[in-house]
């Protein structure tokens, strides 16, 4: 591929690490998928709206957890042995 500009460079710098990126994620979803399963996510992302980050947390999430929920770190939690807080019940 001839590159004239920055911007074909650019173009093609950014898609050729876009495609390093996501291929782990395209593989897993291709075997999921090759299961017969698709893969279940469910991700909370906290957003200033007045909602207190506090009440979005899991009631009866282990105390390694816990811990890691108020250090504010990433933690993934199987959603079989956890239930929602009360009010997002209706989810």
């Amino acid at each position: 591929m001839n590159m004239n500009t920055r911007r074909d460079f650019l173009k093609t710098a950014a898609l050729g690490t876009s495609a390093a990126m996501l291929s782990p994620y395209l593989a897993q979803a291709a075997a999921a998928t090759a299961e017969g399963k698709p893969p279940m996510r469910f991700i909370f992302m906290h957003k200033g709206n007045g909602i207190y980050p506090s009440v979005m947390v899991p009631p009866n999430l282990s105390q390694q957890d816990a811990e890691k929920e108020k250090k504010k770190e990433s933690f993934e939690v199987s959603w079989d042995k956890h239930d929602l807080p009360e009010w997002m019940s209706q989810l």
